[in-house]
């Protein structure tokens, strides 16, 4: 792998993606970073996206500028916290729904349960609490709510003569969405106080409910951030709701495919409306016990709608584990039948562009795992 960082004026997207886990880091220009969700290193449980900066030289105190977390999910959130810690000087972004003394409250049951719960709650609310504090000893608001058509982050600048200007937009979720997903916290605050039921699984609503989609805009350039949002066949949310606000806008070059590339995350006015044509497509596996995804119509759907399709892993491998001493190995074998990880190592996809060419292809860089979707089997 080339460990050089990019170049001031030189635009990277990195997606990283183990079998279970998502985490973007992107180089807007001069030094500028933002990052979007997060996963781990399956054998050190370390953040991904901080070992890349620090392999690269880059001091994520100093120049990450914005932290997002898309929504709650544990395959989403795994080690964010960390990258937050050292990412000092960065504000937090989530959906505004996820910073209600609801969700606060939810999220602070689970933490204090003892029966095992999702790490997803108790990540983001550890972010939350790092955000409180940062505000106590600064005095100043480092968190971004994001709702709909909100510019999340901002900047402009000149380098060699040439100048450029570079903003993150939220792109949902809606008014209608954020509504509805308050309503069931409140019922189920109301549930859990009436009954005796473990707060285990207290936060597993409707699919992706709060994600946020992005777009990315750098000059003339813009790139779509799917998130896992889903769509739901109706106006007022999901990729629907989206295009009532989108479908006017500039077409956007480059895709992170939402969900996976799931049926559930496909519209197909996302790739006819907000894409150019035979766009760069970017995404991720979900393997998680029997679910895999994309399945191949996922892919042959993707496939159909682009030639420049690239995963961070094959959905259908599977990791093998590492080795143990021999008696320890004789002991699984007598105990189990087929012993698998079902993460794996993280795959990385990296692109890299000048930003004076907002028309150039760029170069795509695979690593670890990576790959062109075609090539799934």
């Amino acid at each position: 792998m080339n460990l050089t960082p990019p170049q001031p004026n030189e635009l990277e997207v990195s997606i990283f993606g183990p079998g279970f886990g998502e985490g973007i880091l992107i180089h807007v220009g001069q030094g500028k970073w933002i990052a979007i969700d997060s996963c781990v290193d399956s054998a050190t449980q370390k953040s991904v996206l901080l070992r890349y900066l620090q392999e690269i030289g880059v001091d994520p105190a100093t120049s990450v500028e914005l932290v997002v977390a898309s929504h709650w999910h544990q395959d989403h959130v795994r080690g964010l916290h960390e990258f937050l810690e050292s990412a000092r000087n960065a504000d937090f972004c989530c959906s505004s729904v996820l910073t209600t003394k609801e969700f606060v409250s939810l999220a602070d049951l689970a933490s204090g349960s003892g029966s095992k719960i999702s790490m997803g709650p108790e990540e983001l609310y550890k972010c939350l609490q790092t955000c409180r504090a940062r505000m106590e000893a600064t005095g100043k608001l480092r968190m971004k709510y994001a709702t709909v058509d909100r510019v999340l982050w901002q900047s402009a600048w000149t380098t060699g003569g040439d100048k450029f200007s570079a903003s993150l937009n939220a792109l949902s979720p809606s008014d209608e969405m954020t509504r509805r997903s308050h309503n069931f916290m409140v019922n189920t605050l109301a549930a859990l106080k009436s009954s005796a039921l473990p707060p285990s699984r207290i936060l597993a609503s409707k699919p992706n409910d709060v994600s946020v989609a992005l777009v990315l805009t750098v000059n003339d350039r813009r790139i779509l951030l799917g998130s896992d949002l889903e769509e739901q066949s109706d106006a007022l949310v999901g990729w629907s709701a989206v295009l009532e606000t989108q479908s006017a806008s500039p077409p956007s070059q480059m895709y992170k495919v939402a969900h996976h590339g799931s049926a559930s995350g496909h519209h197909e006015g996302v790739w006819a409306d907000l894409l150019h044509n035979n766009p760069l497509a970017l995404l991720t596996p979900f393997r998680w016990g029997k679910h895999r995804l994309p399945n191949a119509v996922d892919r042959a759907r993707i496939l159909a709608a682009t030639t420049r399709a690239y995963i961070t892993a094959d959905p259908n491998a599977t990791a093998k584990p590492p080795k143990s001493q021999p008696k320890v190995q004789a002991m699984l074998a007598s105990a189990v039948k087929n012993r698998r990880l079902a993460i794996g190592a993280a795959g990385h996809i990296r692109w890299r562009a000048p930003l004076v060419e907002s028309n150039a292809i760029g170069t795509v860089e695979l690593f670890e795992s990576a790959m062109q979707l075609a090539n799934v089997v």
